[in-house]
């Protein structure tokens, strides 16, 4: 485990090195897209498909010597704690015409799973599934139940992606992966997305529309 947590910083680090960008990421909950469950236009494949639905920005520091430690911090703070797919908000919003809008935004960053939360209940309602898990992990799930106090659904190891489902129907797995999620690259697409939806844009991107233009005009 330490000598795969060693090579996903490495990866990092390099990543970031190279482009700029911080990509690594924990992904936390899971949806579970059984072999055959491609969404309502299709899609299908043979293998099962798994999509974090919110990321977290995270630093990780492997120190090894007489005591291996593994160190996981948030890299992000405010708004930017959590963040969406918005690769798959934008694949869902194509198998079912369903856009993930007037979800709760966590300006403050200080309530993330309430964020967390409703970003797993859109992902739910617009797929049509009906077990709706709590993802919330409470000091008392850590530490178990105590008497009088609900049980908690438990964290589970993530599944394979040749697994296969009995039921064959999508999922929510209370399942966390720790990987490299180009965030930048989701943000460039939510740009996108909002340009064919005819929004307003700004920075970068309305200089470069205006640059065109001109170039347009010259032409």
């Amino acid at each position: 485990v330490l000598q795969k947590l060693r090579v996903i910083a490495e990866e990092a680090r390099e990543y970031e090195n190279d482009t700029g960008v911080h990509a690594l990421a924990l992904g936390f909950p899971l949806l579970s897209l059984p072999p055959g469950s491609g969404g309502p236009k299709g899609g299908a494949g043979s293998r099962r498909i798994l999509a974090p639905i919110a990321l977290i920005p995270l630093s990780i520091e492997v120190s090894s010597g007489t005591t291996s430690s593994v160190n996981l911090s948030c890299r992000a703070t405010d708004s930017d704690r959590v963040q969406p797919n918005e690769a798959l908000l934008a694949w869902i919003e194509q198998q079912t015409g369903k856009k993930a809008e007037g979800l709760f935004s966590d300006a403050e960053g200080a309530d993330p799973w309430r964020e967390i939360g409703e970003l797993t209940r859109f992902v739910c309602e617009a797929l049509d599934i009906k077990d709706i898990p709590a993802v919330n992990i409470t000091a008392s799930e850590q530490q178990g139940a105590g008497e009088g106090e609900p049980a908690q659904e438990p964290l589970v190891p993530s599944p394979t992606s040749d697994g296969q489902d009995r039921e064959g129907k999508p999922s929510i797995v209370r399942s966390a992966v720790l990987g490299l999620f180009p965030l930048a690259n989701q943000g460039l697409l939510r740009d996108t997305q909002a340009m064919l939806a005819g929004e307003a844009v700004s920075g970068p991107v309305e200089s470069f529309l205006r640059a065109g233009s001109r170039l347009e005009e010259a032409l």
